[in-house]
């Protein structure tokens, strides 16, 4: 999987991934600006840090399986 991230972003020229870079993080921002002005800091934060959890869930775990019973007994011991 490594190699295949890597040999796609060679094929891909340096200004199309700081394009698309700058327009993810702008993106972000107008989002956290919106969501500022209509939510309290805490739940904008606790919203950042949910979505963040089930994008790295999705990019560490593509073929997605609903969790085990051993899974959710290690789970509830972190």
């Amino acid at each position: 999987m490594k190699k295949a991230a890597v040999g796609i972003l060679n094929r891909v020229p340096v200004v199309c991934i700081v394009i698309g870079e700058a327009l993810v993080i702008y993106t972000a921002m107008a989002i956290a600006k919106l969501a500022f002005t209509q939510l309290d800091p805490l739940y904008s934060v606790w919203y950042r840090v949910g979505f963040m959890a089930v994008m790295l869930l999705l990019w560490r775990r593509p073929g997605f399986r609903w969790p085990t019973h051993q899974d959710r007994v290690i789970f509830s011991l972190v």
